[in-house]
């Protein structure tokens, strides 16, 4: 988890892990004076949103109000194998001959 009070204002993520993953963001918490600004359109986030924007243009979040804003930033594989649970239960406790 990262807690950040001040970030760069405006950005394109440009990170190793940015290349390979797509981001999702869920508000947990925000407050009115919250607005994010994504390639020139401004917005607010509603507590329990999921919200999926590309983060490869320019995009930033400003915060005037004295309450922390708290997002999870889930980082999805877009071509990452997906396994059943039954399958996984079997792969771990298959015994051997």
């Amino acid at each position: 988890m990262e807690w950040t009070q001040f970030g760069p204002p405006y950005h394109v993520d440009d990170q190793k892990l940015a290349e390979v993953t797509h981001r999702i963001h869920v508000c947990l918490s925000n407050t009115p004076g919250c607005i994010y600004k994504i390639d020139g359109h401004h917005f607010s986030m509603s507590p329990g949103g999921v919200y999926d924007f590309n983060n490869k243009v320019k995009h930033g979040v400003e915060n005037r109000d004295h309450a922390p804003r708290l997002n999870l930033m889930l980082e999805v594989l877009p071509n990452a194998k997906r396994v059943s649970e039954p399958e996984i239960l079997r792969e771990r406790y298959a015994t051997r001959a």
